[in-house]
């Protein structure tokens, strides 16, 4: 016989006289599949060819992902209270040495009016993320240098990807809300928020989705047998440093499952985070409460520590590209 629902009703006082909300919790039996609100989807490419293939992912298959940065990202969200998820495998882009931006563009277009489809139908799927994204644009250049053509070029390419991705998904579900990792580098970033607050905005677009930096030090340590083609991926001083956007769909879905669907994650603290790539002193600029911002991922002072890797680096409030909402999204 399974177990019957339990029904928690709560009252709280309104503002107006003779007001009073009721809110009423009613949580699954045990014969009742529990029905996840935090679902992401993980956009990745190693396949050598064919078509796009959508399958659900845990904690248990996700060395069945090629080491790198998708692989990374996956267990920084499951790591940081992640429990469903899927990915979405593309074919590598065949990129030169000497391959251009518009050469990328090219690639990344055409799977966006090819190979969208796995999850436009897909229900269940409610948040979107592209890890490799940054490091496969930013790998097209000698990008560790201080040439601003060459990082205004990087940053203009990302905007224009972000922009192509969430125009070709919310034509078709609107529904489905995008996080995405800011550049791995802080002049890049300065200017992609600059260009999105001027230049280049988002617009409605914007609000579905949000932006997060910097990039994570985390205590995963490289298998030094396995050839890793991702600049962004290699060690820093022997830990590997990967996208945020994994470890903030997991605080997202733990918190959701903990808290509920309403309630936007703020200083939560992360697992297996040693420290963000660079200072908070280096992202002045970033945020900002009434214009498009990036997320910071920044230190308290003073944090708890968590068993065998320091949870003093927190996720802020969830702020979207554009301004007509709070930090609820």
């Amino acid at each position: 016989m399974g177990t019957m629902n339990v029904k928690e009703t709560t009252e709280t006082a309104w503002p107006e006289p003779g007001v009073k909300l009721t809110s009423t919790i009613e949580s699954a039996g045990a014969d009742e599949e529990v029905q996840y609100s935090a679902v992401p989807v993980f956009i990745g490419w190693w396949q050598e060819d064919g078509q796009a293939v959508l399958k659900p992912c845990d904690a248990s298959t996700v060395s069945k992902v090629p080491v790198g940065v998708l692989q990374d990202t996956l267990k920084q969200y499951f790591d940081n209270g992640g429990e469903r998820a899927f990915v979405l495998s593309w074919a590598v882009p065949k990129l030169t040495d000497m391959a251009s931006f518009q050469t990328l563009q090219a690639w990344w277009n055409d799977r966006l009016q090819s190979d969208l489809t796995p999850i436009l139908s897909e229900p269940s799927i409610t948040l979107v993320a592209v890890p490799q994204l940054v490091p496969c644009i930013e790998a097209l250049t000698s990008f560790l240098h201080d040439d601003q053509t060459i990082n205004d070029q990087v940053a203009d390419a990302l905007i224009e990807a972000w922009r192509s991705l969430l125009r070709a998904v919310h034509a078709s579900r609107s529904d489905l809300f995008f996080v995405l990792d800011a550049p791995s580098q802080p002049k890049v970033a300065k200017h992609c928020i600059d260009a999105l607050r001027k230049k280049q905005p988002l617009g409605e677009l914007g609000q579905h989705a949000a932006l997060y930096g910097p990039h994570l030090v985390t205590d995963y340590r490289p298998d030094n047998k396995a050839e890793l083609e991702e600049p962004a991926s290699r060690p820093y001083d022997g830990y590997r440093i990967v996208p945020p956007c994994g470890a903030v769909l997991g605080v997202i879905a733990r918190v959701d499952r903990e808290v509920g669907v309403w309630k936007a994650p703020a200083n939560e603290a992360l697992s297996h985070v040693l420290q963000p790539q660079y200072l908070e002193t280096q992202a002045s600029g970033w945020f900002d409460v009434s214009r498009a911002s990036i997320n910071l991922i920044r230190s308290f002072r003073g944090g708890a520590h968590a068993c065998g890797a320091a949870a003093r680096w927190l996720v802020k409030s969830i702020r979207p590209f554009g301004m007509y909402r709070s930090d609820d999204w």
